[in-house]
């Protein structure tokens, strides 16, 4: 029996400052068995304290911070004058929190990207800014660092741990990202920036006895050996932390290869429940079957724990508790204790947890219901492969679509790239004639799958509602939407691909050519759909962020400018 010590619900908008989103979602996790709670937001730490040491304050240690605040309100108020009741009043929320969590047994923890700082540091100290660009260098960060997670933890001390990520793009300062050309930026390595930022987090965090977690995130493979090579050598209590899959959350990308090869240290894996990169709920999508084989992989290499993330930072207000992906929560949680869990029993959950059941259903009846949705969901992932993706390559931008041809190329190509993670697979933009038919004959058989599930669906089943069969009819008809709009927009794209890579004036050039104005035509009508399905339906505002017209206008407008201009 497999079973995860640490079994996290991470979430990742801001929802981690809405108190009534997160006492409902600590019931769920007690009643799911899920035990740490994951608030993640890079300027979580950077909205609760000060720190007091750069407002003038007069003390090492002050018993709360209302007690901090009375010393520096004047340089907060002049200097900061939207800080001056916002950072105590979210403590209040913040409190009440883990109040909660602590009433239910659940651990929190505080996630984030270094470096994060208030803007006001720049103008208190404007050495950090040399020839007009943040120095990441600097060693004053490194004190900031030590007084900010101290302040947080003496106000905090409820906090089970902190978890962070060093080697990313997305810190407002960070050797990866670093724009500055002072002669220690020239000379710093990598690995000694990261060294240096982890150890002055790690003081503070390890005096006030939380974990420290360092997640293993990178965006190339390059990184990856040069943070791997700073990681095993902290100290053995940090916790590592890597995403299921390399680079991103992609369930077409192979196992990460470093779980399982991080030394001594303990670790957490990673998974999106949500959908980031498969159709973010305006497409169902699930995938039980990839989190047991993916969590069996990890439990193998020596895993300890799992984070379970359920939303998107740059997607607020919405969560897979929303849409039919809450159905991998649900798996996520039951699976991380108990691997072998079986799926009837996750599809019964979700069904009772969205009191999706007729109320007057016989058992045999429920049983028939189960197995009907079931069948339903389990065949989602398949299709979803073959329309979000692009023979495995991730060409959408967080699953919308395409707005350019260059933007999708660099996309699938450079910045999420499948090849630098697993060099076997074929270049898929290669312009082949088997890569074209490969692509067209993807795209044609994941809306054929999705016509036969949608005839399954209409015939429906004893044991659930009626509320159960809008639902998932409401769903299904946006996610033939997105089937129709990946395919279209993949096929317009891959079209000009070949004609700008490919020897000009060959039979099968000539063939695609002549595919040209069929292609953009279906291109056209898709603007005019997805305009009246806009005008027509109210759903979540996630549908109408994955069935944007305007972006399929921008992709219309780019290729026809690249057909008339540079393909004669």
């Amino acid at each position: 029996m497999h079973d995860f010590k640490v079994r996290a619900l991470e979430f990742h908008s801001m929802y981690i400052l809405e108190y009534s989103t997160l006492v409902k979602a600590l019931d769920f996790m007690q009643n799911t068995g899920l035990n740490t709670l994951i608030l993640h937001r890079n300027d979580f730490i950077d909205l609760m304290v000060y720190p007091a040491k750069y407002f003038g304050g007069t003390k090492e240690r002050y018993d709360n911070i209302y007690e901090r605040f009375s010393d520096i309100y004047m340089n907060v108020a002049t200097f900061t004058q939207y800080r001056k009741n916002s950072t105590y009043q979210r403590r209040a929320l913040f409190k009440r929190v883990l109040f909660e969590a602590k009433r239910r047994g659940i651990d929190v923890y505080i996630e984030n990207k270094e470096l994060l700082f208030p803007e006001i540091m720049l103008e208190f100290h404007p050495e950090l800014v040399k020839g007009g660009k943040v120095c990441a260098s600097d060693p004053l960060w490194l004190e900031f660092l030590h007084y900010k997670y101290t302040e947080f933890f003496d106000e905090f001390p409820e906090i089970k741990g902190i978890i962070t990520s060093v080697s990313t793009k997305e810190s407002r300062a960070s050797i990866v990202s670093n724009r500055c050309e002072c002669e220690r930026c020239k000379s710093i390595s990598r690995e000694e920036w990261f060294k240096n930022v982890l150890e002055a987090m790690y003081k503070p965090i390890s005096k006030a006895g939380a974990d420290f977690v360092v997640r293993d995130f990178v965006y190339h493979a390059s990184t990856h050996n040069e943070l791997a090579s700073v990681l095993e050598k902290l100290p053995e209590d940090v916790i590592i932390a890597l995403k299921n899959t390399p680079h991103d959350y992609y369930p077409t990308f192979p196992d990460n290869a470093r779980i399982g090869n991080v030394g001594n240290h303990r670790q957490w894996i990673e998974f999106d429940v949500w959908g980031q990169f498969y159709g973010f709920g305006a497409a169902p999508c699930i995938l039980i079957d990839d989190l047991r084989y993916r969590m069996d992989y990890a439990f193998q290499r020596g895993a300890e724990g799992v984070m379970l993330r359920v939303d998107w930072e740059h997607l607020d207000s919405h969560t897979c508790f929303n849409n039919l992906n809450l159905i991998n929560l649900i798996a996520g949680a039951r699976i991380s204790s108990e691997l072998d869990y079986d799926r009837e029993s996750i599809y019964r959950e979700y069904l009772e947890y969205m009191e999706f059941f007729d109320e007057n259903a016989t058992p045999d009846e429920k049983e028939q219901g189960i197995a009907w949705f079931g069948g339903l969901m389990d065949k989602t992932w398949d299709i979803v492969r073959k329309t979000a993706f692009v023979d495995g390559h991730v060409m959408n931008n967080c699953s919308c679509f395409p707005i350019s041809y260059k933007t999708a190329i660099w996309t699938a190509v450079d910045h999420n790239s499948l090849r630098d993670w697993d060099p076997s697979r074929r270049d898929i933009f290669s312009p082949t004639e088997g890569n074209y038919r490969a692509v067209f004959a993807e795209k044609d058989e994941a809306g054929a799958q999705f016509r036969k599930l949608a005839a399954e669906f209409r015939k429906g089943s004893a044991g659930v509602s009626g509320e159960c069969i809008d639902y998932v009819g409401w769903y299904f008809d946006a996610f033939r939407l997105y089937i129709e709009g990946c395919s279209r927009t993949a096929k317009a794209v891959y079209v000009v691909n070949y004609l700008l890579k490919a020897p000009t004036g060959t039979a099968f050039w000539n063939e695609v050519k002549e595919a040209v104005p069929t292609v953009m035509a279906e291109l056209a009508e898709l603007i005019d759909v997805l305009d009246k399905f806009y005008e027509s339906t109210d759903y979540p505002n996630i549908v109408y962020t994955a069935l944007d017209a305007d972006r399929v206008r921008c992709l219309h407008k780019d290729l026809s400018r690249i057909l008339a201009e540079e393909i004669k």
